[in-house]
């Protein structure tokens, strides 16, 4: 049997790695990001033809940006931040609706749709308990799947090669090392090996690309070693023409389908960062957003693109085994000197392209290969098979202009011509539209109390009896809401001050009857794998006894799950509609 990723982890997220190694793994983590942090914004700047001053001032921007944003993420302020080792960087999905604001009205424009789209994403996060069953683990997933679409063709682009050299057999030859000795060393490697298998890769790389002449760093040379960019902040553009209001929606539709890869992304970095799994904390995934969003703000006032997480960074994760979050102050740290030294940064864009694409392409197949995890995670059904197949078909068809693209208007070809933010458009209508059929449904609001029950009880045997619910499975589903009811119950009895009401919902869905119990009063959190779990005969205590409730729970239901966001507990499970043959 495969060894679980999580069992890979070296050091979880709130251990501390001695200096050395969070040095090195900061290190790591700043040759891979550091060029999709600066690659946008100056392909950017070079597009509309900025000036040498105002190009330096762009990327210093976006370098200080991602730092501070990182920082922000991995502390978590508050509520502001995952606290899980999350890279912050710029976002390439702004690129093409970056571009068409700069033609119109500069990097002044650029800045202020930054800034005023960010607040959707703080919307998105704060009313992410609404869109539970919308922005579920399967559209998450889908829409890491096409991040990794997206950036892949960079990547092949960078190990063709570039100049005199791009297509050659040297830069094939270069490139091939590098993917090969990355991927041997991965494999059969010790996790002291893995954890040097970032540098050792895109080293031995470079050893092989210096006699075959593929790696040019005459531009090192000539760069200074310290000192600040031309001060050329572009300043904010408030024209209000209808332009600038196509232009902004656009930017708030990019940045809430990069809300969603947020979501993603904060959900696999939790999955990643400890050696046994724990469930997804949503309250994370809410900060991660904020934080998300905190960081589009900070860009786009110091004038450049927005920023987002950056899924390559989790996958680096997992190849490591290196989760701790102290990692990431390492990496800001060092994001900040590579801003303040122009000759380090002229050295990571003088990266050979053949060696950098290579292992890249490395990390893209392991984020791929995560964002199918999470698409399991939820369940292979009907439903989540439709909305991956249509939504990545979708994202690949736009992504590769394969539909009707000389049809496309031109206002709509920067969001039409991104397979990011149409694919992911549609695994959130997908499940949007499989939310909102008509379905038969009951609900009942009682206040925390043991006298309810029977209210609840008769609700559900009436809703039993409407859909025909076997004699057998109508017991399942009462023996489990009384289960999970008093459990709520007694935790809201637990509690000082006025109990909220606790909300009870079923629904019929196409094989199953799914409940969900809303709770705004409980404090303590509900631990999944003590359901699981047989008490002590032994020591039956209260304690026990209320456990044992919970494993007769997961034994009469399936599918239990509890979700936390904001103080409101979710807790869910299924009873099929028929029992099962060995049941019966």
């Amino acid at each position: 049997m495969a060894e679980p990723a999580a069992s890979r982890v070296l050091y979880e997220v709130d251990e501390k790695p001695p200096p050395l190694k969070c040095a090195i793994s900061g290190l790591q983590n700043l040759l891979l990001l550091s060029p999709a942090i600066i690659l946008p914004p100056l392909v950017l700047a070079r597009a509309i033809g900025l000036d040498l001053g105002a190009t330096q001032w762009v990327v210093f921007a976006a370098l200080i940006a991602s730092a501070l944003a990182t920082v922000v993420q991995v502390r978590r302020i508050g509520p502001v931040g995952s606290g899980y080792l999350i890279f912050m960087g710029t976002s390439a999905a702004y690129l093409a609706v970056g571009l068409e604001a700069a033609m119109i009205g500069g990097m002044a424009l650029v800045a202020t749709l930054a800034v005023l789209s960010a607040p959707a994403q703080f919307l998105f996060a704060r009313y992410l308990g609404l869109f539970r069953r919308i922005i579920t683990p399967t559209v998450s997933g889908v829409v890491i799947m096409l991040v990794v679409l997206g950036i892949i063709p960079t990547a092949a682009g960078m190990m063709q090669g570039e100049g005199a050299y791009e297509g050659t057999p040297q830069a094939l030859y270069a490139a091939l090392v590098t993917l090969g000795f990355t991927i041997l060393l991965a494999i059969f490697g010790t996790r002291a090996l893995r954890l040097w298998s970032p540098v050792l890769g895109i080293g031995v790389g470079i050893l092989v690309a210096i006699p075959l002449g593929v790696t040019e760093f005459g531009n090192v040379r000539e760069a200074a070693w310290f000192g600040l960019p031309p001060l050329e902040w572009p300043g904010f553009n408030l024209e209000f023409s209808p332009q600038w209001f196509t232009l902004l929606l656009t930017f708030v539709i990019v940045t809430l389908v990069g809300a969603v890869e947020s979501v993603g992304d904060t959900m696999v970095a939790q999955r990643v960062s400890y050696r046994k799994p724990r469930k997804i904390d949503y309250d994370r995934v809410r900060g991660g957003l904020y934080a998300d969003g905190l960081g589009n703000m900070i860009a786009g006032s110091l004038g450049t693109l927005p920023n987002t997480t950056y899924g390559i960074g989790i996958s680096s994760i997992e190849l490591t085994g290196m989760a701790a979050r102290r990692i990431g102050y390492y990496f800001a740290g060092f994001m900040i000197l590579l801003a303040l030294v122009p000759k380090l940064n002229v050295l990571m864009i003088s990266l050979p392209g053949p060696v950098f694409g290579a292992f890249l392409l490395v990390l893209l197949a392991l984020l791929f290969v995560a964002g199918i995890r999470l698409c399991a995670s939820d369940g292979l059904n009907y439903q989540s098979s439709l909305i991956i197949g249509v939504a990545f078909s979708t994202g690949f068809i736009f992504q590769n202009e394969l539909f009707f693209h000389h049809l496309i208007p031109e206002a709509l070809a920067p969001f039409l011509n991104n397979g990011l933010s149409t694919g992911g458009t549609m695994a959130v209508l997908l499940s949007l539209i499989f939310n909102l059929r008509p379905r038969p449904r009951r609900r009942v609001v009682v206040a925390p109390d043991a006298d309810n029950l029977p209210r609840v009880q008769a609700m559900a045997r009436e809703f039993a009896e409407r859909i025909n619910l076997p004699e057998r499975q109508l017991l399942k589903l009462q023996v489990a809401i009384e289960e999970v009811f008093m459990h709520l119950v007694n935790q809201a009895a637990s509690e000082s001050g006025t109990s909220r009401p606790i909300d009870v919902r079923l629904e019929q869905r196409s094989d199953h009857l799914a409940i969900e119990m809303i709770d705004r009063s409980a404090a303590d959190d509900v631990d999944e794998q003590a359901l699981r779990k047989v008490p002590e005969l032994a020591t039956l205590d209260d304690a026990a006894v209320q456990a044992l409730g919970l494993y007769l729970l997961n034994s009469m239901a399936q599918d239990v799950r509890h979700l936390r966001i904001a103080g409101i507990n979710y807790i869910s499970f299924g009873i099929p509609l028929h029992a099962s043959p060995a049941a019966a």
